[in-house]
């Protein structure tokens, strides 16, 4: 088999020839951009799913968002709550939500 190089396989429209590779992570200039915005002492939260997929992930983005000191909070929460979390109908708590970690489940099509 052709190995892909990214999430749309050879022979799709949209596939590419090379991998992408990522630029480097630049903590100064992170850290710059926060401080020319006048940003500081920034704290977040991120809301997910209570399973360990979604946990390892937010746990990932709170470790690297310290990196350039920015504080976030994981709420970790049960299914039922997660999921209602953006519903107005439910009550108040979608106005504060911050970050959200949840699944993209889609067939890799350039259409999307």
């Amino acid at each position: 088999a052709e190995v892909a190089t990214g999430t749309i396989p050879p022979g799709l429209l949209g596939h590419r020839e090379k991998a992408l590779v990522p630029p480097e992570g630049d903590l100064e200039k992170a850290k710059e951009f926060l401080e020319t915005a006048g940003v500081s002492d920034l704290n977040l939260t991120i809301d997910c799913l209570n399973e360990s997929l979604f946990l390892t992930i937010a746990q990932t983005v709170q470790a690297q968002l310290s990196q350039i000191g920015i504080t976030v909070e994981i709420n970790a929460q049960d299914a039922g709550s997660f999921w209602t979390l953006g519903m107005e109908s439910e009550g108040d708590r979608w106005k504060d939500m911050q970050l959200t970690v949840m699944w993209f489940s889609n067939l890799p099509d350039p259409f999307y």
